[in-house]
């Protein structure tokens, strides 16, 4: 990545090519991952954002891919993986940033299998909600 500062390692300024994963398109969660997108594509990074086909920031200007695949009636969990291991494969970035999994036992599944399949990803994985609330 360039114009990072010197303190950062070689390892983290090659690995520019990053895709960031938000299920559900809208509510602040969308606004987190659309703004972290912006600013990791300023410091030249290549990222590709997957989200839902009903991505309520589209309209915005981005300097990141978009990628509109997932479905509010995708709820059947093998047809959704399946689409996000064939994403993966078509994009093979070099870091999968998944923003928030809804189960904890479904993310560590889907985390353990991707690491297995394309090895030499890393996961990064942000818990938003550690604790229930309304």
């Amino acid at each position: 990545m360039k114009d990072l500062d010197n303190n950062v390692s070689k390892d983290a300024k090659s690995l520019n090519k990053i895709m960031m994963i938000e299920m559900a398109g809208r509510g602040k969660l969308c606004h987190y991952t659309y703004s972290l997108g912006t600013v990791l594509s300023r410091f030249g990074g290549e990222v590709t954002l997957v989200t839902s086909k009903n991505y309520e920031l589209e309209g915005l200007p981005r300097n990141f891919k978009l990628v509109k695949t997932f479905s509010d009636r995708l709820f059947f969990f093998p047809l959704f993986f399946l689409s996000l291991l064939i994403r993966i494969n078509r994009e093979r970035p070099q870091v999968i940033h998944f923003q928030w999994i809804a189960s904890p036992l479904t993310g560590l599944f889907v985390i353990k299998v991707v690491k297995r399949v394309f090895s030499g990803v890393r996961i990064v994985y942000t818990p938003h909600n550690v604790l229930p609330h309304r």
